[in-house]
């Protein structure tokens, strides 16, 4: 279901809301490490002028999805190899979706790969180590601990990814488990940014 369409949900004949953890595996990675990152820090905010394209909102919104994309395969793959590849052919099956139309077919994936590591020189050393394994237990628990809390009170709560669906009467209670849950699970609520979408 489509951001779009998730937005016209209702509980029990209630509108609701979707409250998001923002960059939520990177985030807890640099936490993890004991590195607060800066207000207005994005992980996955590469710019249109490594690859010389024009610098418009809809492709720097493009980039950055194929970025999150690239972070994500980066900490779950072996090697660098494999991370390439498996970039390749997300890239390859999003362009026939037109989830990257704005991209040009032969964009370098390498430079993607240059750039990230780049932005995130602190945590380069976790990709191609296993850590997608520890941070998707990471999240898993944090879901856990959000939905329990939320069913315990016979409210329904839908999970997307690393977001929830709630009723909007809800909305605060939401943004204060998320962030009680990732305290929780983390040890901190260092780099935790829970957001409305």
């Amino acid at each position: 279901m489509s951001s779009l369409s998730r937005c016209n949900l209702l509980l029990n004949g209630q509108e609701t809301i979707e409250v998001d953890f923002k960059s939520l595996h990177p985030r807890i990675i640099y936490a993890v490490l004991g590195i607060e990152l800066p207000d207005g820090f994005d992980p996955y905010a590469i710019s249109p002028d490594n690859f010389e394209l024009p610098d418009t909102p809809e492709i720097r919104q493009q980039l950055r999805n194929l970025s999150k994309i690239g972070l994500l395969i980066l900490l779950n793959a072996s090697n660098p190899y494999q991370a390439l590849g498996a970039l390749e052919t997300e890239f390859k099956e999003a362009k026939i979706a037109y989830d990257f139309d704005l991209l040009p077919d032969n964009l370098s994936l390498r430079n993607v790969i240059s750039a990230l590591k780049e932005i995130n020189p602190e945590i380069a050393a976790k990709f191609h180590s296993g850590a997608g394994l520890l941070l998707q237990n990471y999240d898993s628990n944090i879901a856990e601990l959000v939905i329990s809390y939320f069913t315990e009170k016979g409210i329904p709560v839908i999970p997307i990814h690393d977001s929830f669906i709630v009723a909007k009467e809800f909305e605060q209670e939401m943004h204060y488990i998320m962030k009680e849950a990732y305290e929780c699970i983390v040890g901190s609520t260092l780099n935790c940014i829970v957001e409305t979408k």
